[in-house]
C-alpha cells in the first residue's frame, strides 16, 4: 500500500504530464462518432472502423 506522501508525488507527477498535453490536437485526431438523443454511440457492425469495437465486446 503506497503510503499518503507516495499518492501525493503520484498526483503531482500525473498533473504535471497532464499540463503537458495538447489537449487540441488529441481532439483533432478523435474520432467523431454519431450518438442517438441519450447520448449512446451509434455503431455499425459492417463498417470496417466500427467492427473492432465489437470485437472488443465478444471477449
Amino acid at each position: 500500500m503506497q503510503s499518503k506522501k507516495g499518492d501525493k508525488r503520484m498526483s503531482s507527477v500525473l498533473n504535471k504530464k497532464y499540463a503537458e498535453l495538447d489537449v487540441g490536437k488529441l481532439k483533432a485526431r478523435a474520432e467523431v462518432l454519431k450518438t442517438n438523443d441519450d447520448g449512446s454511440v451509434l455503431l455499425h457492425k459492417d463498417d470496417p472502423e466500427h467492427v473492432e469495437w465489437f470485437e472488443d465486446d465478444e471477449d
